[in-house]
């Protein structure tokens, strides 16, 4: 009786996965129609697609096709500067902005010959601080 009731659990996840991707599929489908209508290009090349959770669509037997070009699956996105993992992780991206602010801070200290403390403040004020800013509520 259990391998049934589990059985019939995992079947209606699948089932409930197709939908879903079917869903996804139709839209990509949909979208890439409006662009073709609007003449805008889509390079699917830039495009790709992070699985978050456990089930992909690749598994269920729809594949992520834009214009009957495949989409490559990636761990990691960059969209509009910030850094997304499949597990909707941002240590990526702040190691990104740590990296590049720490970067800059040993210009600063390179470059300037002065030790003036207010100055090597408003050095970091103008060209750090603003990196650390940058999406920061992430």
């Amino acid at each position: 009786m259990l391998d049934t009731d589990s059985s019939l659990s995992i079947a209606e996840q699948q089932s409930k996965n197709l939908n879903v991707n079917k869903k996804l599929s139709l839209s990509i489908h949909k979208t890439s129609v409006i662009c073709i209508a609007w003449q805008l290009q889509i390079s699917s090349q830039k495009c790709c697609v992070i699985d978050v959770g456990k089930s992909t669509a690749a598994d269920a037997g729809y594949p992520r096709r834009l214009r009957n070009e495949g989409l490559t699956t990636s761990e990691n996105v960059r969209d509009l500067g910030v850094v997304v993992d499949s597990h909707l992780c941002f240590s990526e991206h702040i190691a990104d902005i740590t990296l590049k602010a720490h970067q800059r801070a040993n210009l600063i200290h390179r470059c300037f010959s002065s030790r003036n403390r207010d100055m090597l403040v408003k050095a970091f004020k103008d060209y750090v601080h603003p990196i650390l800013e940058f999406y920061n509520p992430v």
